[in-house]
């Protein structure tokens, strides 16, 4: 696993990019999903669990791109490993049976 976090962290520009240049992302992200002047919402919480996990999918690009990865089996394929995105808004983490594997 930390191989994974560094080189994502490498592939970023180092950890003060990362930390600086991700969560702009995410605030982008959420806003066009939100749109208030369109929509008349303000809330992350006024949103419906489509527009959530739309939020999820376009985080997904957003990192792909941010770290010039390709798509895989998976989301990402970082170093030739399959590698799974997930968000959460809590601070729970569910990560379903289906994704482990023993390799």
């Amino acid at each position: 696993m930390r191989h994974i976090a560094d080189t994502v962290i490498a592939r970023a520009g180092g950890q003060r990019q990362l930390e600086e240049r991700f969560p702009l992302f995410v605030r982008e992200v959420i806003d066009s999903i939100i749109d208030p002047v369109r929509t008349g919402r303000t809330q992350f919480e006024e949103l419906v669990n489509v527009e959530k996990t739309f939020i999820g999918l376009r985080l997904e690009h957003v990192l792909r791109d941010m770290i010039d990865v390709p798509s895989g089996l998976r989301d990402l394929v970082i170093d030739g490993m399959d590698v799974d995105v997930k968000n959460t808004v809590r601070d729970n983490w569910t990560i379903p049976p289906e994704t482990y594997r023993d390799e």
